[in-house]
């Protein structure tokens, strides 16, 4: 297994790197949340600043300050960025130069577990049930059998844990009935050596490409987590792998994400910055692995 090399390194305490604020009793500090990757720049949540980092593919960091303290946010191929609020009480989107725009989330809706754009400009907030809700409408709409946009081609996701080391996602078309078991839909099984906790689909494209974060679980080693990040042909095959385990400076509720040209990032806490990891579409192949 190939050791990979990070892309960037933001030292602790730079003016260009995210804030650690000390957690609570007996918690680790709280650091950057969550990332999202566009086709010219990795945007990070940075709470601690209240600002959302951009940082260029020439590694020029820059911030947008943000109206509080996100825990998750989304980009979409027009630059639009949204950000979910600490306990997902709040959401916010703005576009360009634009004004925040601000929207309560009602109490029956929350908590969302994450957030993500459509193609059509909708915004949508992923309940702990596994449906999704619109959340930038003129109210929010309670769509209780949508499931969230995935990645890449206009399409829902939707990812179901069975017991023990089974797993499956779905795959189907955004303009398709939004219930999973539409005869349009794409089922990928996924296997696990160790029990498998959470399942994140995180992109698709056209020839049938599918990745995948998947985080199991090792209840003899004192419950002993692992996150992968795969990367599976149309016939649901591994063609590549990227494994690591939880960074444990400070937790990233969602470190991972796949940009439009397929490139994988990672952002990982590490005791002398937060380090950065990219790695081309092209190149992603066979097993790699970040070091702690």
């Amino acid at each position: 297994m190939k050791v990979l090399a990070a892309w960037l390194l933001l030292t602790w305490g730079s003016t260009s790197a995210p804030t650690l604020r000390p957690g609570g009793a007996d918690e680790l500090p709280h650091g950057p949340t969550a990332i999202a990757a566009t086709a010219d720049a990795l945007w990070i949540a940075d709470p601690a600043d209240r600002e959302i980092l951009r940082i260029g593919r020439d590694k020029t960091v820059t911030a947008v300050t943000s109206p509080f303290r996100a825990v998750d946010i989304a980009v979409d191929g027009q630059g639009r960025i949204a950000i979910m609020e600490e306990g997902s009480v709040r959401v916010a989107w703005k576009a360009g130069a634009e004004e925040w725009v601000q929207r309560e989330v009602p109490d029956d809706v929350q908590p969302l577990r994450r957030i993500a754009w459509d193609s059509q400009g909708g915004l949508w907030g992923l309940k702990t049930d596994g449906c999704a809700v619109l959340v930038n409408g003129d109210a929010v709409a309670r769509e209780e059998e949508r499931a969230l946009p995935l990645a890449g081609p206009p399409a829902h996701a939707l990812a179901k844990v069975g017991e023990g080391d089974k797993a499956a996602v779905w795959v189907w078309p955004w303009d398709a009935p939004a219930k999973f078991q539409s005869v349009r839909s794409r089922r990928v099984s996924i296997g696990a050596a160790e029990r498998i906790g959470s399942l994140l689909p995180l992109a698709h494209d056209e020839t049938g490409r599918l990745d995948v974060l998947v985080e199991t679980l090792n209840d003899e080693a004192g419950l002993r987590v692992h996150l992968e990040v795969r990367r599976l042909d149309a016939e649901g095959r591994e063609s590549a792998t990227l494994s690591f385990a939880p960074a444990k400076v400070c937790p990233v509720y969602r470190p991972v994400a796949i940009g439009p040209d397929g490139s994988l990032w990672l952002v990982y806490p590490k005791p002398e910055g937060l380090a950065i990891y990219r790695v081309d579409s092209k190149e992603w192949r066979g097993r790699l692995e970040v070091e702690p």
